[in-house]
Order: C-alpha cells, then sequence, then structure tokens
C-alpha cells in the first residue's frame, strides 16, 4: 500500500537539537542518525488543546511506558502492577502477555484506581494462555481516552484527545525462532495500523519486540549487531521515518537492557518505544527502570518522558470551599460577615465598577479566611496497606541481597518473599470482606437497610456502572449501536387497538328500540332529564343548534330536534366512517336528523358549516338555512327523514345525504 506523509504547515517536521558530546558523556546522540527540521518555536496558546484532560500538552510532561509483565492473570500480581504504575507516574503502560483470556474481544477493568484494557490473550497446543496485550491508564488517562481498537491479537491501538492527538500502539511480537510467516504477517498488520494513523498525530509504538538492534540500526544499543527480528524492525522504522527512543540517549550499558534470561542470566535489550521522527524533540528522556520487579516479571519496564514543546495558558487553580460545613456553622457565617463589612465600609465613595469589582475581592478574601476548604476523600487501596508496605519492602530486601550474592539460597528467599507479598494481599481483601460483614450486622440491627445494600452492592458489584463506553470497538460503531437502539425503540408504530373494533355483546334481551327516535320518546326524554344531564350535554346542544339557526325560534319541531340532540349528542357517529365510537355501544341507530345537524364533526363529507349565521357553504353557493321559513322547514326535515330514514352508518351515505339535503335547501331559495 502507498502511502505519503504530508508535512504539516503549522508544525513541520520536529527535530532535537543536539550537542556533540564524548563518548562516555550521557545526553543525545549526535546529528548522523537524524534527518528532519527543528519543532517551531511555539504558536498561538489557543491553538492548543483546551481540554483539561488532554495528555500531551505544553511545559506539563507525562510518562508512558510499556512493561511484558510475563502473567497477569493473578489478581495480585495485576493490582501490584497497577501499583507500580501510580507510584511512578505512568499515566500510559503498554502490557503485553497479560495471558488473560476472555471471550470479548476487549475487557474494561479496575485495578487499584486504574483502568486496565485488555485484548484477549490465546491458547497454545497444550491449551496454555499465551501473549495478550493491553493498556494500564491513569484516571486522567481514562478520561481523555477516544477509543481503543483491537486489530488483531498481537496489536492494540488507542487513541486519546489532546493537540495532536495522541495514538498508542500496543504490540507483542513474535519471538526470533518463530516461523519467517508469522513474522512477515504481524509486520504486515503493524505497517497497516501505522499507515491508518493521521501523520500529524503524536505516534507511539510501546512493545515487545523481541528484536535486537545493532550499531548501524540505532545510536545507542545494548548489542553489537542486529538479529533476524532486528532487520524487520530496522525496515519498519526506516519506512514510517521512526525512531527508538530508548536508543536516542546516551545510557551506561546497565541502562539499556530490558530483559534477563532466568536460566543463563544473559541481558538483552528486547523492548522499545517508537516515535515518530517529527515528534522526537517532544521526548525528554527514555529508560528502563527495575521499579516493577515486584511483579515477578524477567522484563524491565521501559519508560519515556514526553512534553509538547508549545506555548499553553496556565490553568488557574481552582479553591474547593466545604460551603455545607459553611451553612451549618453560625461562628463561620458571622466572622464571614464582619470581614465583608470591615473591608466594604472604606469603598463607599469609589465608583460603581470599581465598588463591584472591590466587592467580589472582598468575598474571595473572606472567604479564604473563614471559610473551610474541601478534604478529598481518597479511596483506600489494597497496596497502600501497612502489612502490604512491609512484605513489599521484604522483596525489596531479598531482591538487593540475591543481586549481589547470586546464590540459589538467597534466590529462594526472593522468591518466598513475593509469595509472601501475593499471600498479603490475599489476607488483606479477606479482611475487608469480613469488615464488610460487620458492617451489614450492624446496619442490619439498627435498621439501617440503605447501608445494608449499599455494602452488599460493593461486595457483590451489583449496580456499579459498566465499565468503559457504549459497545463498540469504535465510534462508527457505538453510533450504530445507538442507532439500532433507538430505531427499535421509536421507529415502528404502536399496536393499539382500532378504536372502532366491534365489542361483543354482554347484556341481551334489553327493552332498546334498534330504529330512529320518535316523537313521544324525544318527549319522555326531555321530560325524565335531570339537571346532571342538563350540565353534561349543553355545550354540544347549543353548540348543534347555532349551526341550524333553530336554537332561538321556538318552533315545536327545532325545539324537539334540538331537545334530542342535547339529550343524544354524546351518541353521534364517527365522523369518518358513521360508525359509533367504542364509549358510547349503548346507541348504534341514530337519526339522519342528527347526523345532519352534525355535520360540523364529518370532515370527511367536503362540507363546511358557518356556525355563527347558520349557513351551508356548498360548491354551489351559500344557503342560509335560518331564512327559510317554518313550513318550508319542517317540509323539507320531513322529507329528508322519509327519504333516508334509519341510521347514517358509512360516510357515503351521510355524503348523500348532506347532498340531498343541500339540494332542497336550493330549491326552496329559489
Amino acid at each position: 500500500m502507498d502511502h505519503t506523509i504530508i508535512t504539516n504547515p503549522i508544525l513541520p517536521a520536529a527535530g532535537v537539537r543536539r550537542n556533540l558530546a564524548a563518548d562516555n558523556s550521557t545526553g543525545r546522540p549526535s546529528r548522523h542518525h537524524e534527518d528532519g527540521s527543528l519543532n517551531p518555536p511555539g504558536r498561538d496558546p489557543l491553538e492548543n488543546s483546551a481540554n483539561s484532560n488532554a495528555l500531551l500538552r505544553c511545559k506539563k510532561p507525562f510518562v508512558m511506558a510499556t512493561f511484558n509483565v510475563n502473567t497477569a492473570r493473578q489478581e495480585a500480581r495485576a493490582k501490584e502492577m497497577a501499583h507500580c504504575a501510580a507510584t511512578y507516574g505512568i499515566e500510559i503502560l503498554g502490557v503485553q502477555e497479560h495471558r488473560q483470556v476472555h471471550s470479548d474481544i476487549i475487557e474494561y477493568n479496575r485495578l487499584e484506581g486504574h483502568y486496565f484494557i485488555t485484548s484477549s490473550a490465546w491458547r497454545n497446543e497444550a491449551q496454555a494462555s499465551v501473549g495478550g496485550v493491553g493498556l494500564l491508564l491513569s484516571p486522567r488517562a481514562r478520561k481523555s481516552l477516544r477509543r481503543a481498537v483491537s486489530i488483531s491479537r498481537r496489536i492494540l491501538i488507542a487513541e486519546f484527545d489532546s493537540n495532536p492527538v495522541t495514538t498508542i500502539i500496543v504490540v507483542y511480537s513474535p519471538t526470533n525462532v518463530s516461523e519467517i510467516t508469522d513474522i512477515e504477517g504481524f509486520y504486515a498488520d503493524l505497517r497497516a495500523t501505522i499507515v491508518d494513523v493521521p501523520a500529524h498525530n503524536f505516534l507511539a509504538v510501546l512493545g515487545d519486540f523481541n528484536a535486537r538492534l545493532g550499531p548501524e540500526d540505532a545510536p545507542f544499543t545494548y548489542h553489537s549487531e542486529t538479529n533476524r527480528n532486528g532487520k524487520f524492525l530496522a525496515e519498519l522504522m526506516t519506512e514510517h521515518q521512526l525512531l527508538a527512543a530508548n536508543t536516542q540517549f546516551r545510557k551506561r550499558l546497565g541502562k539499556r537492557w530490558t530483559f534477563q534470561d532466568r536460566g543463563t542470566k544473559m541481558k538483552r535489550q528486547l523492548d522499545y518505544i517508537l516515535v515518530r521522527r517529527k515528534w522526537r524533540n517532544s521526548v525528554l528522556n527514555a529508560e528502563p527502570y527495575n521499579t516493577f520487579h515486584t511483579t515477578g516479571s524477567d522484563h524491565r519496564v521501559v519508560s519515556i518522558k514526553v512534553r509538547l514543546s508549545l506555548r499553553v495558558p496556565k490553568p488557574r487553580q481552582r479553591t474547593m470551599y466545604d460551603w455545607k460545613a459553611f451553612a451549618s456553622s453560625p461562628d463561620l457565617q458571622a466572622n464571614y460577615t464582619v470581614e465583608i463589612q470591615n473591608r466594604f465600609e472604606i469603598l463607599q465613595d469609589e465608583d460603581s465598577s470599581v465598588m463591584y469589582q472591590r466587592f467580589i475581592d472582598a468575598n474571595e478574601h473572606a472567604a479564604m479566611l473563614h471559610t473551610p476548604k474541601k478534604v478529598r476523600v481518597r479511596q483506600s487501596f489494597r497496596t497502600k496497606h501497612p502489612d502490604v508496605i512491609t512484605a513489599r519492602q521484604e522483596v525489596e530486601d531479598a531482591r538487593q541481597k540475591h543481586s549481589v550474592s547470586q546464590s540459589e539460597e538467597d534466590s529462594e528467599l526472593l522468591k518466598q518473599a513475593r509469595g509472601h507479598l501475593y499471600d498479603t494481599y490475599d489476607r488483606v481483601k479477606e479482611e475487608e470482606v469480613q469488615e464488610k460483614v460487620r458492617r451489614i450486622q450492624i446496619a442490619r440491627e439498627g435498621g439501617r437497610h440503605d447501608v445494608v445494600w449499599k455494602v452488599i452492592n460493593e461486595v457483590t458489584g451489583r449496580e456499579r456502572q459498566a465499565e468503559g463506553r457504549v459497545a463498540g470497538d469504535g465510534p462508527e460503531e457505538r453510533v450504530n449501536t445507538w442507532f439500532t437502539h433507538f430505531k427499535s425503540l421509536l421507529g415502528s408504530a404502536p399496536t393499539v387497538p382500532s378504536a372502532e373494533e366491534d365489542v361483543p355483546t354482554i347484556l341481551t334481551g334489553l327493552d332498546i328500540g334498534g330504529g330512529p327516535f320518535t316523537h313521544d320518546e324525544c318527549t319522555r326524554m326531555m321530560v325524565d332529564l335531570t339537571p346532571q344531564d342538563e350540565a353534561m350535554t349543553v355545550q354540544m346542544g347549543n353548540l348543534i343548534g347555532i349551526v341550524m339557526g333553530i336554537k332561538a325560534r321556538g318552533e315545536s319541531l327545532n325545539n324537539l330536534v334540538t331537545q334530542r340532540i342535547q339529550r343524544k349528542a354524546a351518541l353521534m357517529a364517527n365522523p369518518t366512517t358513521g360508525k359509533v365510537p367504542k364509549p358510547h355501544l349503548a346507541a348504534k341507530n341514530i337519526s339522519p336528523i342528527s347526523g345532519l345537524l352534525d355535520g360540523n364533526t364529518r370532515k370527511g363529507c367536503g362540507q363546511v358549516t358557518n356556525y355563527d349565521s347558520g349557513d351551508v357553504l356548498t360548491s354551489q353557493g351559500r344557503v342560509n338555512i335560518g331564512a327559510l321559513n317554518i313550513p318550508r322547514r319542517e317540509a323539507l326535515f320531513a322529507q329528508v327523514e322519509s327519504e333516508f330514514g334509519g341510521c347514517t352508518k358509512t360516510a357515503p351515505e351521510y355524503s348523500k345525504l348532506k347532498v340531498a339535503m343541500n339540494d332542497k335547501c336550493r330549491a326552496l331559495r329559489r
């Protein structure tokens, strides 16, 4: 795959100021192993990342490292690794050979306040777990994490928020005696991963490469020649403009090796941190340390200190006051008030804007003097337990003694000390569980069920917020997960029963007629009308009476129709289909007169009724029903009743009735 690195016009390729040094001095190498221009002297502070969680910042270095832990399957060993990372301020730790096999592609776990992101290990022919890469992140690094993706079982990539974006690749290379096809496949995947990283990103490759580099490929190496894996590594560095940061500083030989064979005691340099040449000026130091020896690994941790050489504004230190304690203390409030009054009385003759600013200053000064500050309560970790600290010191003493004598007896004592350290972790864990059980018993006896469930949730891990983000290996996959969730939740119409479904008859044999209302029925209905019925139906009755302009005229037929509608207004048919709605299934047959008068609700018939004037608007013109005399209206209603008797149940029947009514109105009008 062809890939051209385009130099960013704002930040040209970076270099390092180097001074020629004597061969026995310490420092950075001469220029014969370098190319590219120097970093610019700086740029506008606003161009740097404004995110307070950004790792790569100006004048604020951070430490990243790589470490082959040999195994982190034992909980005590993993916690000890996290403790060492926290003790020595390592924000990002690339981990190889954790040997944790899990079904998920990536897992997120908590380790003593740190976050452990692992890509699953695999099993060999003997079904033993081998390999596995991961990242151990500090809380600050976890906040700036953008994504973590497993490229293969030997490669893990992660991005962190900063300007430029920080890209970390953790790798674990096959050994020098592996099949050539395995080596070639590994470096092919690594090349493809590096090509996909934008050219402006700060790239760091943390890995156990199982490769030796000689002086012809790197400035300051531990070995005198390059082996087979080293040649693959050298080609990769040349092709992608990378350099091994821990070979760029002149260190004594004892500060260069990264691995010691347990059997032969031979020392080798196999672990490297690769960075792009354009950012080498941001690497302040790189070297291996013995600080992780308590984990029992035969590798050293290799760390680099990085600082972006660009100017950024200083963050303002914010003081957190305990206002709850202030509100509960009358003495503090009184002293605060007196301090404000004393400082503000002399400001009465000042300008208003000046007075306001000095008033703010007086409040800040009074708060600083008389308001208690919040004390940050830190979680107690097992690594800080006094017994664990004592056991760790015993391991350190045994290691120093063994490094001097190199005897079998001292080696056995060192193993026993490490075993005692891990046993101490287990004992402390057991004591913590017993203490929580005691808290549960005390809270239960005191009736504090909230405390009981809180402790139970702490022990079982229930109701704990899921580690990591939405499931997915990248932003696109997480967005798709959210989209799919809400699409299935909101994308389909709800299944609601139809409002016109047939309801089975419960009571039968009732003396209820199904035909049109008669004159006698309407008369009896008006006699039986109660005040409650009148209050319930008066609004609908008035509205329908106004529609036809007949309520205020007092004629007998008009009054009869209006009274009928007032009493049975809630039994109107559906305006679209003519069917009676579910709440009013007691009356399924309504006179066409009531359907006609309910024309204001029948939107499907194409008629618009003017309620104020009693007019009916049609495509042919306006007809005023109120202008007709009483005999003509009575004759009109009687004729419509005789022609369209019974219940109007469908929209077509209702439309036919409306057309006939309007035709009759126009004929009478002429």
